[in-house]
């Protein structure tokens, strides 16, 4: 079995109770987040420096099941972009979810010069909305417009920072707010149309709606919704059709059209 992961506590000693043994281990997070205590197998240094907290490694790992211990019988050192291109791998294999794929990057890409040398995508973020509420104040004191731009530049940064190879074909604002039946405490409903089929719906919505770093505009919660055509069959034109009775919205639209 090969193990990828980052070393995240420094190096300790132990005792396995069945034998009396003392061994050498370091706890490393692997792909999918999960913390895992690896013991040194005879065969690998024990130099406790070289294996300091925050190093990525990739290690040969046989589970010793009679003590519940995974051994490690070779350990190899690997940089953050080797990292995050195993990882990559991984997703794509469907090994990993997307928020695990995110969370590596994340945690690799340190700084605007890193973010800059990894970044493996430039994503184009279009609007091409097909419905408009310009007469409705959804947020206070903000028009639909600006709405709009916080909303492309919160997901140009996102996929930016993440690498997620994709790009959104349409943005449109749905929901209650735009009906202007909304609570105070309702949600901004943002309908998202992105191009890869590769990324799953249920991966993309909750990278996007992750709770410890989602989307706030003047206090209102943004709530996005991913749709892919080849996945679910749906367009943003299609979707809507479908699930609101915005044929008035639409007239109007289409005579905008016809006048141009």
């Amino acid at each position: 079995m090969i193990l990828y992961g980052k070393i995240v506590d420094e190096p300790r000693y132990d005792q396995i109770e069945e034998t009396n043994e003392t061994y050498f281990y370091i706890t490393v997070e692997d792909l999918k987040q999960n913390k895992q205590k690896v013991a040194l197998s005879y065969n690998v240094s024990n130099d406790y420096e070289i294996y300091q907290k925050g190093k990525n490694i990739r290690a040969e790992i046989k589970v010793a099941e009679d003590i519940n211990l995974n051994i490690a019988t070779k350990i190899n050192f690997i940089t953050k972009q080797e990292l995050i291109d195993e990882a990559l791998k991984e997703y794509r294999k469907d090994n990993i979810s997307l928020d695990n794929y995110i969370n590596v990057c994340k945690n690799n890409l340190q700084n605007e010069n890193t973010k800059e040398q990894n970044n493996l995508y430039n994503q184009e973020i279009k609007r091409n909305n097909i419905l408009s509420f310009k007469d409705k104040e959804m947020i206070e004191n903000l028009t639909e417009d600006e709405i709009y731009r916080k909303i492309e530049s919160y997901l140009k940064e996102s996929l930016q920072l993440a690498d997620i190879d994709t790009d959104i074909i349409g943005i449109q604002l749905v929901g209650s707010r735009t009906k202007g039946t909304n609570k105070e405490i309702s949600d901004l409903d943002v309908l998202v149309e992105y191009n890869n089929s590769e990324i799953h719906e249920d991966d993309f919505f909750n990278y996007l709606n992750d709770e410890d770093d989602r989307l706030y505009i003047n206090g209102v919660k943004v709530d996005f919704n991913p749709i892919n055509e080849e996945r679910s069959g749906y367009n943003i034109k299609s979707w809507l059709k479908e699930n609101y009775n915005y044929e008035k919205n639409l007239e109007t639209e289409d005579e905008e059209e016809d006048e141009i």
